[in-house]
């Protein structure tokens, strides 16, 4: 499914949702409890099984990639008396099913410690020519992993980063985010914020909830 909008019951309610980096509607109207983990970018593939840039931009139920089996993480977490006893299952059927073997390309793992720690002032050609590796097989190797190219990874960091800082308390100046975050200008990064959110970064900012990247649509 490739669209923007997932409805939660629609997928025998357990699904893994691929690397994206754009904005979708979840649809979870009426009661429900939803529990999920978050992978670190390239160790989504040691769990999936497969290459990340497979399951780039799709949301898969969770059936198709480890069989019946998924149905029943489903019934124990449901009847699970606590929180933290659903971490708990929840963490322990996700190493049951790791690759261990399926380790990051050394060079990718790099880079993207790179990339996350500095996202605006680092250029992919720059990392690269440090890194002496082919430029192609490095971008191949990082989109298998990472599902998605260097390129479009460092924009997701950036605008990550931006939501950080409009998030803090003090008076924001959309100028001042944009040169702390590398964008060009202003109109740069209001361009970028509403090709990952949907939103402008005002519009944003009044529907603001406690997560940066969950924000209440009604």
């Amino acid at each position: 499914m490739r669209d923007r909008r997932l409805d939660a019951g629609r997928f025998g309610h357990a699904v893994v949702i691929g690397p994206r980096s754009d904005c979708f509607i979840m649809d979870n109207a009426g009661e429900r409890t939803m529990i999920g983990a978050q992978f670190k970018p390239a160790a989504a593939a040691a769990f999936l099984g497969v290459p990340a840039c497979e399951a780039a931009g799709l949301i898969l139920d969770l059936t198709d990639l480890h069989g019946p089996g998924a149905a029943d993480l489903r019934d124990e977490l449901l009847y699970a008396s606590s929180l933290p006893e659903r971490f708990l299952i929840l963490e322990t059927w996700l190493l049951a099913r790791i690759h261990s073997d399926l380790t990051p390309d050394a060079a990718v793992a790099h880079a993207l410690a790179e990339f996350r720690r500095a996202p605006a002032g680092l250029s992919v050609g720059g990392t690269i020519e440090r890194l002496n590796v082919s430029p192609k097989r490095f971008i191949e190797q990082f989109k298998r992993e990472v599902g998605m190219t260097p390129k479009r990874f460092c924009r997701l960091m950036r605008f990550q980063k931006a939501l950080r800082l409009i998030r803090q308390p003090e008076n924001i100046h959309w100028a001042d985010i944009a040169y702390a975050c590398g964008y060009y200008d202003q109109a740069h990064f209001i361009k970028e914020f509403h090709a990952f959110s949907g939103l402008t970064p005002t519009e944003y900012r009044l529907t603001a909830s406690m997560h940066p990247c969950h924000l209440p649509m009604f």
